[in-house]
């Protein structure tokens, strides 16, 4: 299996703003960003999945239309649980105005602590295990199916998904420290991708590359 991990691209927002879940809207470049991305990408894959937040979703809807033929059509799938994390009562404010209280206690030690009505990294963490066995198994059985059909073919699919998920995802298949995540830079509009190899019972990843643009 290939998955290529999408991150949406640049968002309408006020530079400084704390957003997660808050659903934002795209500006004119969009398009351009978009083309961009498909470029980064295979022509063909056997699955889309997606954030269910405009600036995802609309990206993957794009991307989408670009693959189809008269023959072909990926998979769709809008997956809740690979949204961004949620910052409960300081989404859409300004970080400057939020009290600084708050955002240093959570900043200490923001894998367990969590924004006022928000969640923690860790909930999130666990949230893309959900997503990523699902695909795996997904991915597993596609392949084995081709596999006894005499087609040694490859699984490809794509998540078009944020900064936090993808990041969290990249901890939990290469094994460092979530708390080390944020180490990673990822753009907007940046492909990274993983290859996944399945052995009887188990998968084995290889990091292929990370933030393309």
């Amino acid at each position: 299996m290939e998955i290529f991990l999408v991150r949406h691209t640049t968002p309408e927002v006020e530079p400084g703003t704390c957003y997660g879940k808050t659903d934002l809207g795209l500006p004119s470049s969009f398009e351009k960003e978009a083309e961009n991305v498909r470029k980064l990408l295979p022509t063909n894959v056997h699955s889309i999945r997606t954030s269910p937040l405009f600036r995802c979703y609309s990206l993957a809807e794009f991307l989408s239309k670009q693959m189809e033929s008269d023959t072909f059509s990926p998979a769709w799938k809008v997956d809740q649980n690979i949204q961004e994390l949620n910052f409960g009562d300081w989404e859409g404010r300004l970080w400057e105005d939020l009290p600084r209280t708050e955002t240093d206690l959570w900043m200490e030690d923001y894998v367990h602590r969590k924004p006022p009505g928000g969640e923690t990294y860790l909930e999130l963490k666990n949230r893309i295990v959900k997503s990523w066995e699902e695909t795996l198994q997904e991915a597993r059985s596609w392949e084995k199916i081709k596999k006894e059909e005499g087609e040694a073919s490859e699984y490809k699919t794509i998540w078009v998904s944020h900064g936090g998920p993808i990041r969290c995802l990249a901890s939990l298949v290469l094994g460092f420290p979530l708390e080390n995540s944020f180490r990673l830079v990822l753009e907007y509009g940046s492909v990274s991708c993983f290859k996944i190899r399945f052995g009887e019972t188990e998968s084995f990843p290889q990091f292929q590359y990370w933030n393309k643009k």
